[in-house]
């Protein structure tokens, strides 16, 4: 019903009372009233008029009754004016078995519903008129005593709903024996179209829904609890819940049509699919059925999602048909996905036969722990085309055919649980993406049963047509992937015992971070079917093995991501030696594979590594075979090399290389086994490419370069350049640098290659030096340059040490000569720094200074040219403060403030303190900066205020810092009106007086201006204003307050203001009597008045105010008138700032009673000051003047 419901039932029973009480007679019949007994009126000529004059039509008979147009609601106006609805006419069918038609003949609005208690056949037509029902459902079969069947034909109309929060289905069809036919409906309306309890035959029309007001799991457009079929009907729902909703246990069959439901603004657990099978059986026949942002288009759903209950087994049939869906959301719980079809639940089962689904942004179809059969059909979707998700218990999947395709990077099948795929064409699109065509986690078993052909492909680069990390049984059908992995496996298990296999790689074995175990590797076998890989057949990651059962004969390609010598490539297996057997060919480069059998009889092949061998100036063998470099030959193969003949040379060794590297040792790979013949040598084969060569020698040959002599050890005779010298012999250099240069290096080539370190130097004399001569030719050179210059800056001078004669800019100066340096500063600058440029480089820590004199420096002289510089600046400044004298150490003199001072220069500073006070700190800024006193000053033993320091290279400042002198006791100053005692003393300290106060004394401080009200305090210590907390307020006064005195002075004041809230006029015009006599005991004399004061009020109240309690404050007198008067509302919405926001009854009441000029505020501040206590004379008063208002209810006057 409508607002004001509780008037509306209390006019109602005081109805009924006045009519109790009426004699009969009042109700003698009008004139024609037997024409209208039962609510029927008069026949018209094509059946009796059905008019809205009665509160409900009761029909018992057969016949044809006629609803005309118009507003069948019955109306009255409320105390506010608005108009409500009593009660709406409706009619009321109890025919006994006997046929009844219904004819709507034009619009009817504030209908109350057709109620079938019991009728043969009821025909309602309506010729496209709308019914508007008011509160409650247009047709209701109410489920009553009656136990026999009967029909009713529902033909045409539109109907619609009066929202008024009480109608829950237009068509509430509750009676179970009853069958109803709607035919050519249109409805639209707030939530339930079609509530079916019995049998209902839907035909056409079209059903329109929405909840968006409020959410129930039971709601759809159309609920059935029973039978229903559905043909050829167009039904949707916005706002979350389902289109068709399939409970009870109730068998439903859709039989084409158009169904739809739209989310709403609900989370996910408030949302429905389209088609909604929680507990029946649910048929979909070639529907277009779509669902937008809720659970799908058809959800298949167990209420028990985990266990399995006899009770709540859902079964849905899909055939044909077009099912599409997009931003589906998660079903009951929220890591459950769902798709455009969902099968969710305990002993759930689905059907699809031949339907076309598209997801977008969700899967095709989900199956979570229910059963799921698909047969044939198109599916597509940008997630997953079919998802067979993860559950407590099994989820299980048969595909027996169809198209499955992952758009967009979706993939065509995701399993998470056992599915079966037994026919059918498996895709991604074509894009470029890493999407894999099928995932499997779990169970997942392939072939191809009957006629149907089992197709999985994958067109893009780097992808895979399966990925499994689940157990995977391929046992036919073709997986296709040409430019990625057919197959790629992970570490569980994978069995192929048929199908045809192709790709970039046939089967990819995934790398694994360690070896597996022996069983791992068992687990991942080939036992038959065609396998055929671009790259490999086979492809295996790292530390992974391959189980190629006895009966695979054909060849396979093996292709390794970690190849070594002796890596596995298959599974070890119990010794029938059929792995010998098996045809398998290596893609590793220069790799093969092998065969082995081991110590407990287990077989498997692994990678041999197979490299060249070229021998140089030699001939390698293997066995009685000559290698030549081109051969490959195994590792670990034992290889013989014999060095050749060589006319007019020696041999001497061996040198090797492994990959080109050059070994350091080769005696640690070769072997002599023949101690007296070094020129055969054998060693084993390793995992890389080898190349030995025999070394064979002649007599070397010296060349030497200009102005280089060289002689033999113990002979004078120089030796010509070119001379062939014996090895072993001692050979003595000789460099004789030419005029103006200087002798900087040897070069030496040792067979051809720069060597260095090779000759041994002259300790004195790098120009001479010694070698022995080796086996290879040598070639010397000495390297000469011009001597280098020196160039001295402005104000240096230089000077070659043991000469005084002063070397000018600009001169060359022999290496290795010591060079002495004086820098003279400029009148009124001093020496800072050198700049050394060696070579054009700056130079640091090439000087060595005299320990005496940084001015002072030497070097030596480099083969480079050298560039030297003194660097000067002007002497620094000396500021100091006020009161601070200051001397050079040595003289008297003082110093003035600004002066420069000689870097270097020892200072002596006096700080002489001004009367009252007295010398505390230093304070030191040195070009700019801080300094810490302490560490740049020097202060005197007995005399804080006498330091001295030495003048840096950088301006001076210095400060003297000074304090008053104390005290004997800190004064307390307080301000007017404010008076003060100190603990211990019962003197009281005068407003506006100073007076000294000891430390740590407890002040009690009070408040009092005649007039005026407090308003806070203020306290300063040494002048400095405090935090409110300096002071201890008295808890029940705030004029009232302690502190603690501190070692310092206190000053505090007390802030007042005038009392903003002036006394209203004490009584109105008409107040004569016992208030008179109250406000004239107020001028009357103390006593005489306190007696009479108390008198006049008294009698007052028990006149006027019975009952009544006095308040103490502003705040409580406000709030009695306030509730006295109704609690109206006051017209500011504004807030005091001293009365609590979330008090909003006091702040109403403060409002209204100043708006009514009963009370006064403080408008300037926005403050109504509610603790300002108030007498009993003013609580009377005022009472009196709201009275004199007309503001109370008569029943307070």
């Amino acid at each position: 019903m409508r607002k004001k419901s509780t008037r509306l039932l209390s006019a109602a029973l005081a109805v009924c009372m006045m009519l109790s009480v009426l004699p009969v007679g009042a109700f003698a019949a009008e004139p024609g009233a037997e024409e209208q007994e039962n609510g029927v009126s008069a026949q018209a000529d094509t059946g009796t008029v059905l008019d809205n004059t009665k509160l409900f039509h009761e029909i018992n008979t057969a016949g044809t009754y006629i609803l005309k147009g118009g507003d069948y609601a019955r109306y009255y106006t409320d105390d506010d004016g608005f108009p409500q609805t009593v009660d709406s006419s409706g009619v009321n069918i109890d025919a006994a078995g006997q046929d009844v038609t219904i004819e709507i003949t034009g619009e009817i609005t504030g209908f109350a519903g057709i109620t079938v208690y019991d009728v043969g056949t009821l025909t309602i037509k309506n010729n496209g008129h709308t019914v508007s029902s008011y509160g409650q459902a247009f047709l209701k079969t109410l489920a009553t005593v009656h136990t026999h069947t009967y029909t009713i034909y529902v033909n045409g109309g539109t109907y619609t709903t009066e929202a008024d929060g009480t109608q829950e289905f237009m068509f509430d069809l509750e009676n179970p024996n009853a069958t109803v036919y709607l035919n050519d409906i249109k409805y639209s309306g707030e939530p339930t179209a079609v509530y079916n309890g019995g049998i209902a035959k839907i035909t056409g029309g079209n059903y329109c829904s929405s909840s968006n007001s409020w959410y129930n799991s039971y709601i759809a457009t159309i609920r059935c609890a029973n039978t229903t079929n559905l043909t050829g009907a167009t039904v949707s729902h916005t706002g979350g819940c389902s289109a068709v909703l399939v409970t009870n246990g109730a068998t439903v069959t859709i039989e084409g049509g158009t169904y739809s439901a739209t989310g709403g603004a609900g989370t996910a657990d408030q949302l429905e699919a389209t088609l909604y099978n929680t507990n029946g059986h649910l048929e979909v026949n070639n529907a277009t059925v779509s669902g937008t942002k809720n659970k799908g288009a058809v959800l298949n759903e167990s209420v028990h999602i985990w266990e399995s209950h006899t009770e709540t087994k859902p079964e849905t049939v899909i055939n044909g048909g077009t099912y599409t869906g997009s931003d589906i959301y998660y079903s009951f719980l929220n890591d459950i996905s769902n798709g455009v079809l969902g099968n969710i639940g305990a002993d759930t089962k689905m059907t699809v036969n031949n339907a076309t689904v598209t997801g977008t942004d969700c899967d095709a179809i989900d199956n979570y722990y229910g059963t799921l059969t698909i047969n044939g059909g198109t599916y597509s979707a940008n997630e997953s085309a079919v998802y067979n998700m993860r559950g407590n218990g099994r989820s299980t999947l048969y595909i027996n055919g169809g198209t499955f395709t992952g758009t967009e990077g979706g993939c065509a099948i995701y399993n998470s649980r056992k599915m079966c795929i037994n026919g059918g064409t498996f895709k991604v699109s074509d894009g470029g993406s890493e999407s894999t065509t099928i995932c499997n986690e779990d169970e997942l078993y392939i072939d191809q049963v009957g006629e149907m052909v089992t197709a999985i492909s994958n067109p893009n680069a780097d992808a895979n047509a399966i990925e499994n990390i689940g157990m995977l049984f391929l046992k036919g059908g073709s997986v296709t992937a040409p430019k990625g992995n057919a197959i790629l496996d992970g570490v569980a298990s994978m069995e192929i015992t048929g199908g045809t296999i192709t790709g970039k790689n046939g089967i990819k074995l995934k790398e694994w971070s360690s070896s597996l175990t022996e069983e791992q590797n068992l687990k991942h076998t080939i036992k038959a079917g065609t396998n055929s890989g671009d790259e490999a057949d086979i492809y295996l990651g790292k530390n992974r093995q391959i189980n190629i059962a006895e009966e695979y004969n054909a060849q396979l390609t093996v292709l390794t991501e970690d190849p070594s010598h002796g890596r596995q490539v298959t599974a070890k297996t119990n010794g029938t030696n059929y792995q010998n057997n098996l045809n398998l060919i290596s893609k590793n480069e220069n790799y093969r594979i092998g065969y082995q059998k081991n110590d407990a009889d287990k077989e498997y092949r692994y990678l041999i590594a197979q490299h060249t061998v070229n021998a140089v100036d030699a001939e390698a063998k293997v066995g009685e075979n000559v290698v030549s470099p081109t051969d490959l030959v195994d590792a670990d193969t034992t290889v013989t090399v014999t060095a050749k003949e060589i006319p007019g040379k020696t041999f001497t060794d061996w040198t090797v290389k492994l990959n080109g590297v050059k070994q350091d040792n080769p005696e640690n790979i070769l072997t002599k086994p023949d101690a007296n013949d070094p020129t055969k040598v054998t060693f084993t084969m390793p995992d890389a490419d080898v190349e030995v060569t025999a070394n064979f020698k002649g007599i070397p040959t010296l060349n030497i370069g200009d102005h280089v002599t060289a002689n033999i050890k113990d002979s004078d005779a120089p030796v010509p350049s070119g001379s062939a010298v014996l090895e072993n012999t001692t050979v003595h250099l000789t460099a004789t640098a030419p005029e103006g240069q200087h002798f900087i290096s040897w070069t030496v080539m040792v067979g051809g290659e720069k060597a260095d370190n090779f000759l041994t130097q002259d300790e004195n004399d790098p120009t001479k030096a010694t070698f022995t001569m080796p086996d290879k030719n040598v070639e010397v050179k000495a390297n000469f340059e011009g001597d280098p210059t020196l160039n001295i800056g402005d104000h240096v001078t230089a000077n070659i040490e043991g000469n005084d004669a002063s070397v000018p800019s600009g001169s060359t100066v022999p290496v290795g000569e010591t060079v002495h340096l004086t820098a003279t500063a400029p009148e009124g600058q001093h020496f800072i720094s050198w700049t050394v440029m060696v070579g054009g480089e700056e130079a640091d820590n090439f000087l060595t200074p005299d320990e005496n004199d940084p001015a002072k420096v030497r070097f030596v002289m480099p083969a480079e040219n050298v560039e030297i510089k003194a660097n000067f600046e002007g002497n620094p400044t000396l500021n100091i403060g006020d009161h601070v004298t200051a001397n050079i150490d040595g003289s008297d003199t003082p110093v003035p403030s600004g002066s420069t001072v000689p870097v270097g220069e020892t200072v002596h500073l006096t700080a002489t303190a001004p009367d009252g006070q007295h010398f505390i700190s230093w304070t030191v800024l040195v070009g700019g900066e801080e300094k810490e006193a302490g560490d740049f000053l020097k202060q005197d033993a007995d005399d804080p205020t006498k330091v001295t320091f030495t003048m840096p290279d950088k301006n001076v400042e210095v400060k003297a810092n000074f304090a008053s002198n104390p005290t004997l006791n800190p004064t307390l100053r307080v301000g007017d009106h404010v008076t003060a005692t100190i603990e211990g003393s019962d003197a009281s300290v005068p407003s506006g007086s100073t007076v000294p106060v000891p430390k740590n004394k407890i002040v009690h401080l009070t408040a009092t201006a005649p007039g005026q009200h407090f308003i806070s305090w203020t306290v300063k210590v040494n002048g400095v204003e405090q935090d409110p907390t300096f002071l201890k307020p008295d808890a029940d006064d705030p004029t009232k307050v302690t502190f603690i005195m501190p070692d310092a002075n206190v000053e505090v004041t007390a802030t007042f203001a005038d009392d903003p809230i002036p006394e209203p006029d004490p009584v109105g015009p008409s107040d004569t009597g016992n208030i008179q006599g109250a406000v004239s005991a107020v001028v009357i004399g103390a006593a005489a008045g306190a007696i009479i004061y108390e008198a006049g009020t008294g009698i007052y109240r028990v006149i006027n105010m019975p009952g009544i309690p006095m308040p103490s404050n502003r705040i409580e007198l406000a709030e009695l008138l306030w509730e006295h008067a109704g609690k109206p509302e006051p017209v500011s919405t504004a807030l005091y700032s001293d009365i609590d926001e979330g008090d909003t009854d006091a702040q109403k009441a403060a409002r209204w009673a100043v708006e009514q000029d009963l009370m006064k505020d403080d408008a300037d501040n926005n403050k109504f000051h509610p603790a300002f206590p108030v007498s009993k004379l003013r609580t009377c008063l005022t009472w009196n003047a709201a009275k004199e208002k007309g503001l109370f209810d008569k029943t307070e006057e």
